[in-house]
């Protein structure tokens, strides 16, 4: 089977969003944030504070992707239960792991553990409406759980549909969701009218998103006169790579920009995507290298886990010595990116690779293994084409 198309430079970006999320967090996190614990203290965090305020928009660009290598990998001839056991593979045994770890933590007052609101974290159902609003020691992962059901829709909704009609539902999906979410609230844990979750709206318009550019890019490919341009060509789209990763990183967490509109971020991720799609300025072939994919690989856990430290140091640190953080306003900053980066390192080696392992071979145990009698037969993936459940994009 002919191997998959890697975007490495992709991963660099999927790196860099998670590590401005992380940052977000620690500065903002619902009046929780280590700036707004020390706002009359440092006048550094009182001005992080008022330019941070769209950083949590890194998670459209997530749900973009997510539909994105969804719709471009997926065989969708194969029966709905084994790519839920594939979603599984890919979201939930890291979801697990830092619920027990923050449950083991609690006992020893370390951290706060709530036991009934992570029933539904456990089950994935913490974001389609049947919960209330959470701000517990893992309430980031109603992303999690709004993309695993949003990608279940679109599963059984490709299959039903045909094309014609997929792209004017998929088109309308988007409209609305954006609208509705745009003239309401960005916090993913509201529902409205006790059923409509803000949460779902932006994984379902994000998600839709990526199945657009999914289309075009599969009809970019069979196209070969885009697969040359001239050095002036790749001088201005060099400028515009730079320019929109630029802008999308200052203006999302380092500046306030002066427009209400929070979509013209929303577009500027789009834009960002599909240059790095075609690879036809510096940048995007500068980023296409292997430092890029390994980067990226650990992005899903550093999501993850990075609550868990910023509770810790939260708990356990910012709050008693709190000298200590105004006299070092900078280094607190920094250090709590610095061990959720390790601390995903160290989950995605000692537990979303391993359990990606088990799970495959437990719920998949005749793919993936070359038969004995053929020495030369291609390894055949899980589900129909994708690479590994340790590499896919959640």
């Amino acid at each position: 089977m002919e191997k998959r198309e890697r975007f490495k430079n992709i991963d660099f970006l999927r790196f860099v969003g998670t590590i401005l999320i992380v940052f977000f967090h620690i500065i903002f996190l619902k009046g929780n944030g280590l700036c707004h614990a020390f706002l009359k203290d440092v006048d550094f965090y009182n001005t992080l504070l008022k330019n941070v305020i769209w950083g949590g928009l890194w998670v459209e660009f997530f749900f973009i992707l997510s539909g994105f290598f969804m719709f471009l990998n997926t065989d969708f001839s194969m029966e709905f239960k084994d790519f839920f056991k594939k979603k599984v593979i890919r979201l939930w045994p890291v979801i697990m792991f830092s619920i027990l770890l923050c449950m083991v933590l609690s006992w020893f007052d370390i951290v706060h553990y709530s036991r009934y609101v992570n029933i539904f974290n456990m089950l994935l159902i913490n974001n389609v409406g049947l919960n209330f609003l959470n701000i517990g020691e893992n309430s980031h992962s109603w992303y999690v759980s709004s993309l695993f059901w949003t990608m279940m829709f679109y599963f059984y909704l490709h299959q039903l549909v045909n094309k014609k009609w997929l792209n004017l539902i998929v088109a309308l999906i988007l409209l609305f969701s954006y609208s509705f979410v745009l003239h309401t609230n960005l916090l993913g844990q509201l529902t409205y009218f006790n059923f409509i979750s803000i949460g779902m709206l932006r994984a379902l318009a994000g998600v839709s998103v990526g199945y657009f550019i999914a289309e075009w890019y599969k009809n970019l490919k069979e196209e070969e006169k885009y697969k040359k341009c001239t050095i002036i060509e790749n001088l201005l789209f060099s400028i515009i790579e730079c320019y929109l990763f630029i802008f999308i990183v200052r203006n999302t967490v380092f500046h306030k920009i002066h427009y209400d509109n929070w979509l013209i971020i929303v577009l500027a991720f789009i834009a960002i995507i599909l240059l790095f799609l075609l690879k036809r300025g510096f940048l995007s072939k500068l980023l296409e290298n292997n430092i890029s994919m390994v980067l990226g690989r650990y992005s899903y856990s550093i999501y993850i886990m990075h609550f868990l430290v910023h509770n810790i140091l939260r708990r356990n640190f910012w709050d008693i010595h709190r000298s200590f953080v105004i006299a070092h306003p900078v280094f607190n900053l920094i250090l709590p990116v610095i061990l959720a980066i390790l601390l995903g390192v160290v989950t995605y080696h000692l537990v979303e690779r391993p359990a990606a392992r088990y799970l495959k071979n437990k719920w998949f145990p005749d793919k993936g293994k070359k038969p004995k009698t053929l020495e030369n037969t291609t390894i055949q993936p899980v589900g129909g084409g994708v690479i590994s459940p340790l590499y896919s994009y959640a």
